[in-house]
């Protein structure tokens, strides 16, 4: 579904937005630029009932974690969005295709 939005594949919102002030949904791919090689997916990790990340690595693969998204972005307040996994799948590796 296109609403006159710039994606056309959207997740459920998370409330929060990202440094410069963007949505946040399931399924964007954020970076914090003090390490922009690994990509973090945004995901809903139903047992901490929140919005948690997934770090994807090109040596491991995804590695799901438990860390919810508010509290990451707490801790690295200039984390960004980058894409995401349906209109940009090439962002889960950093980029690398």
């Amino acid at each position: 579904i296109t609403n006159g939005s710039e994606r056309s594949n959207r997740g459920q919102f998370t409330g929060l937005t990202d440094h410069f002030g963007k949505e946040i949904y399931e399924g964007d791919m954020l970076i914090c630029p003090d390490v922009p090689t690994i990509p973090l997916e945004v995901y809903y990790n139903p047992k901490r009932g929140s919005f948690c990340l997934a770090e994807h690595t090109l040596t491991s693969g995804v590695l799901h974690c438990t860390t919810q998204i508010g509290e990451m972005i707490m801790l690295y307040p200039d984390m960004r969005v980058i894409g995401n996994i349906h209109d940009n799948p090439e962002t889960k590796n950093g980029g690398q295709e």
